[in-house]
């Protein structure tokens, strides 16, 4: 499975309100999923086909469908405030937030170049960064037995600002910073922290 949805799940539906309700409904959630992500990850993660049902319309209550089978192992997996709230949530009048920024739902038919690209930055670097945790679990498995919390504070150290791994908590970056500055000096006290 996946830890995130694909960016390209996210803005490759060809119907708008497809395209409005997969962006809302992720920005609505993430900030919840990031946090079981970090404290308390499932044993298994979402499919793509999973994610999808996730984040698409709920079907009509007509009969059992795929579909609602499917929708049924993400409330299993993502747990009843996600799914639940995820219902009635989006009226198009409705705002979702975005690190710190207020988003019309209705502007998610059709997102700004600007958003559409900071969402997706924010899903590659999310991925980056808990992928670089789970190679350093492997290949450090003595030292985050040792001492868990300081390997994590170790690995926190990486990456600018406070929020670690969470970073879907602080101002969206403006400029390059940590480790994708422009200058080696300015990238110097992340990688030598790596």
């Amino acid at each position: 499975g996946y830890r995130f949805p694909e960016p390209g799940l996210l803005f490759g539906p060809k119907l708008l309100e497809h395209l409005q309700g997969y962006i809302a409904t992720w920005l609505a959630c993430h900030p919840i999923w990031i946090g079981w992500v970090d404290h308390n990850p499932p044993h298994n993660y979402p499919s793509p086909q999973l994610w999808r049902d996730f984040l698409g319309k709920a079907p009509e209550k007509k009969v059992l469908t795929m579909v609602e089978k499917r929708k049924g192992m993400m409330k299993d997996l993502f747990r009843d405030d996600m799914v639940d709230s995820h219902g009635d949530l989006f009226a198009p009048e409705g705002m979702v937030e975005f690190r710190g920024e207020q988003v019309p739902v209705a502007s998610l038919a059709h997102p700004c170049q600007l958003l559409a690209q900071k969402i997706t930055w924010e899903l590659f670097e999310l991925g980056f960064r808990y992928e670089l945790r789970d190679l350093d679990r492997h290949l450090a498995k003595g030292c985050w037995a040792e001492d868990p919390v300081g390997h994590e504070q170790l690995l926190h150290a990486i990456f600018p600002g406070e929020a670690g791994l969470v970073m879907w908590s602080e101002p969206f970056p403006t400029d390059n910073y940590g480790m994708w500055n422009n200058t080696l000096i300015g990238a110097l006290p992340y990688l030598e922290s790596f």
